[in-house]
């Protein structure tokens, strides 16, 4: 099999991501797009935060997988075309292709560097599995290529990411998937309530990775925009938000 593709699409001019970062930064309350958390080093700050004892999410997650995984396999179609939203480093849907007996593997994430990285080390794991990359702001525009595979769709988004949406965008972003998926299936992730205590030490650990991922994004701005904001002259904030039923991270 051929070493895996990496395609970018839908991207983004640099004058319209300022000008998209400046009107968020300017409304009351400031508030920016969870994607510009993921920038390379973001990337990789997020992958050391999934490894932490407080954020149970990723484990908890990679669990039910397990325990279910079989039960899965018995109700998708052989010889899947596997798009995994948000692919990060590419290790959840690693527990699927086995199982699933995914034919191709699309890796679709909105880090470009870092998705490239990604694929090459599951490629080596995998290299009788066709794989493509897409580098894609997903959270706007899910767009696939056309030559995607030629099996069924199994569209996976786990660590209940909807979560980063509204309740309107969220609506839109399902639809996005509903026509993504081509008349295939959806493999969804989302959290349950806990208890207040665990929810908030799992955004907000005390060796500080969550902290300088929040920050993460401050460094992230000023390269996109030339602004100047000093990381050290800001606090990382986690909290839970019972009226909206969510984590919000703030800095201050």
């Amino acid at each position: 099999m051929k070493p895996p593709r990496l395609i970018e699409i839908d991207r983004q001019d640099p004058a319209a991501l300022r000008a998209e970062l400046v009107r968020e930064l300017r409304a009351v309350p400031a508030v920016v797009s969870p994607k510009y958390f993921y920038d390379a080093l973001g990337s990789r700050l997020f992958a050391a935060i999934t490894e932490l004892p407080e954020y149970y999410p990723t484990r908890t997650e990679a669990a039910i997988l397990a325990r279910h995984v079989d039960e899965i396999a018995g109700r998708v179609p052989k010889r899947l075309t596997l798009v995994d939203i948000g692919a990060g480093n590419c290790e959840k849907a690693a527990r699927l292709l086995r199982p699933l007996h995914v034919q191709t593997y699309v890796a679709v994430d909105i880090s470009v560097a870092f998705l490239r990285d990604s694929l090459q080390r599951l490629y080596e794991h995998y290299p009788d599995i066709e794989m493509l990359g897409v580098g894609s702001d997903f959270s706007t525009r899910l767009e696939l290529p056309g030559d995607v595979g030629d099996g069924p769709r199994l569209l996976f988004y786990p660590g209940s990411s909807i979560g980063n949406f509204t309740p309107a965008q969220a609506r839109h972003f399902l639809g996005q998937l509903r026509r993504a998926a081509a008349g295939g299936g959806l493999l969804i992730g989302v959290d349950l309530l806990k208890p207040v205590e665990v929810l908030e030490a799992a955004y907000d650990d005390p060796l500080g990775v969550t902290a300088a991922f929040n920050r993460n994004l401050l460094r992230h701005i000023n390269r996109l925009t030339g602004s100047d904001f000093s990381l050290a002259d800001w606090r990382h904030r986690a909290f839970f938000d019972s009226v909206q039923s969510r984590i919000e991270m703030h800095l201050e």
